[in-house]
């Protein structure tokens, strides 16, 4: 019996996910360094983020943000594509890529050994 399982993520999941060490490293491999670097780096755009959650006029304490880009900016595409860029060489996932969207599919012979395998690749694909 064969058993296929996939995983499919889209950019809000995977740029919500984005650790930023991992990603601006990702900036300088593809050239984004320096001053350019440093803004994505700058407490302006990554770092120093913070955010808190209020329900029923209950605010939760303010917390840093340590991954993601912000929501609806102008340049999360671009970071979208240099975030999976490089995932075919990390994963031995088969990857499917349209527009925003990112399918992982992988297949085992027994289920159990499937659901390891799965989560081994996407252990390393959330370290880079």
């Amino acid at each position: 019996m064969l058993a296929i399982s996939n995983v499919h993520a889209g950019r809000r999941f995977l740029t919500t996910a984005a650790d930023h060490q991992i990603l601006l490293n990702k900036l300088h491999y593809n050239g984004i360094r320096g001053v350019t670097n440093d803004i994505f780096r700058s407490y302006l755009y990554l770092y120093n983020r913070k955010q808190f959650v209020l329900v029923n006029q209950q605010r939760s304490k303010l917390n840093t943000i340590k991954c993601g880009v912000p929501q609806g900016s102008t340049l999360g595409p671009m970071l979208f594509l240099i975030f999976i860029n490089d995932l075919p060489a990390i994963t031995k996932c088969k990857s499917y890529f349209f527009t925003d969207d990112t399918t992982l599919l992988l297949s085992h012979n027994n289920t159990a050994q499937l659901d390891l395998k799965l989560n081994l690749e996407l252990e390393k694909i959330q370290n880079g």
